[in-house]
């Protein structure tokens, strides 16, 4: 009851009230991994990232074979800016649970932005793999093909993004007026047309090119 009650706070968006009740239940199931898990999630949400560290910690130390609480840290860890221990992190993460699509996407996200092109297209080639629909590591992997200058990889990856999701690469590409150079080069679209629309929009990592 507690439980269920906790996770229904968490999904509502109400950290606070779902941490209070997650402590509840940890107080009834002491070596309950999954909600040592859970508030660990919570915490994080309600900003008390330290304390959600050691819950995730703790969750491991109960299940060494958590894949997904060590994703968790590895999004924490990248959050405040400690890339090596969230990169560690994702690769224990991909280690227990090879087929965790998310950890290999992150992963790809972080190698990306420390310039590691070749590892992170890795990283979002078997994401893709094990996740055919996850349009946006087809994306970052055209970003990747981008920066490397590999324009046909590119531009068959940002199609593939627009075959699965229309939306987000026209907003991406036009609304944000900063169309990908591989495509740029391959169809000889002018670098302003006086079409775009003057409507701005805010998208993570635009500034890479990947989200």
């Amino acid at each position: 009851m507690i439980r269920n009650r906790a996770l229904l706070n968490q999904r509502r968006g109400n950290a606070a009230a779902a941490v209070a009740d997650f402590s509840t239940a940890i107080d009834l199931s002491p070596d309950d991994a999954d909600l040592y898990y859970r508030r660990g999630i919570a915490r994080h949400q309600a900003g008390q990232t330290d304390d959600a560290r050691k819950d995730l910690d703790k969750a491991i130390d109960l299940n060494t074979g958590f894949a997904d609480a060590w994703y968790v840290i590895g999004n924490l860890e990248a959050g405040r800016g400690q890339t090596d221990v969230a990169a560690a992190a994702y690769a224990k993460a991909v280690e227990i649970q090879p087929e965790h699509a998310a950890a290999w996407y992150n992963r790809g996200n972080l190698l990306f932005n420390q310039g590691k092109l070749q590892q992170s297209v890795d990283c979002w080639t078997i994401a893709i793999t094990i996740q055919p629909d996850l349009f946006r590591a087809w994306n970052n992997r055209a970003a990747a093909y981008d920066r490397m200058d590999r324009d046909a990889e590119a531009v068959a990856d940002y199609e593939k993004t627009l075959q699965l999701n229309p939306v987000f690469v026209r907003a991406w590409t036009i609304w944000h007026g900063c169309w990908p150079r591989a495509i740029i080069r391959t169809f000889a679209i002018p670098t302003e047309p006086s079409s775009w629309p003057r409507k701005r929009v805010s998208f993570q990592n635009s500034k890479t090119g990947i989200v």
